[in-house]
């Protein structure tokens, strides 16, 4: 579980809501925009979640602390999916795959030293 310190308030989310909201966060605020986002939280004092509505983007600062509290670890999945479909996301780059030209030697011919178009 996490602290979520943001515009002078405090609410206490899981670990991967918390990575979610921040990596999505700054990748927000480097295309200079800002966004409307909604999480899940527990209030402090409650087990019970509650949706917690944020500005995230340029000039916003959020912190992430750990909490030491003696809760469970609520299961907030779906909250971390919905930010992480967030076309401002980070993603990892795809692994580069084989190359059509090596797939694909249907175009080639040692006569004409290699590769060819067909027409």
């Amino acid at each position: 579980m996490r602290y979520v310190k943001y515009g002078g308030e405090t609410f206490i989310t899981s670990d991967a809501v918390a990575r979610a909201l921040l990596a999505l966060t700054a990748s927000v605020a480097a295309t200079s925009g800002s966004e409307v986002v909604t999480v899940l939280a527990i209030e402090p004092g409650s087990e019970e979640p509650a949706q917690v509505d944020l500005v995230i983007g340029t000039g916003i600062h959020i912190l992430s602390r750990p909490a030491a509290i003696d809760i469970p670890e609520p299961d907030f999945e779906d909250a971390v999916g919905w930010l992480q479909l967030h076309p401002d996301y980070p993603r990892r780059a795809p692994e580069p795959g084989p190359t059509a030209e090596t797939d694909d030697l249907t175009s080639w011919n040692d006569d004409f030293g290699g590769a060819i178009d067909i027409i």
